[in-house]
């Protein structure tokens, strides 16, 4: 049965916090906002839902994968920004930060 859940990542959240910390991360905060208090990111979706383990990240989920980029993007616009990339190697080029809503599939 495939499930889909959807986040608003804020652009506030991009801002203040580092996408490094697990507790902290746009995604986890993202995740917690919508009511999945059960899954966190630590560079992939982990945790569980409904009482089943979920396990996301971008070498299995195009979704994820479309998501990272577009938050390391806006990550590479930052002051000071540290080159984040994605996770498969691809460039991620600056973009402007703003809040955007994204539905994940798996």
């Amino acid at each position: 049965m495939q499930r889909e859940i959807t986040i608003t990542i804020l652009a506030e959240d991009i801002h203040k916090n580092s996408y490094f910390y697990a507790d902290k991360c746009p995604i986890t905060r993202a995740l917690h906002r919508a009511g999945y208090n059960g899954l966190r990111d630590s560079g992939f979706i982990m945790g569980k839902l409904d009482d089943e383990e979920v396990d996301i990240d971008s070498n299995n989920n195009e979704d994820y994968r479309d998501m990272l980029q577009k938050l390391f993007s806006m990550y590479n616009t930052k002051e000071g920004a540290n080159d984040h990339t994605h996770g498969i190697g691809e460039p991620a080029t600056p973009i402007p930060i703003e809040d955007f809503d994204v539905t994940i599939r798996f």
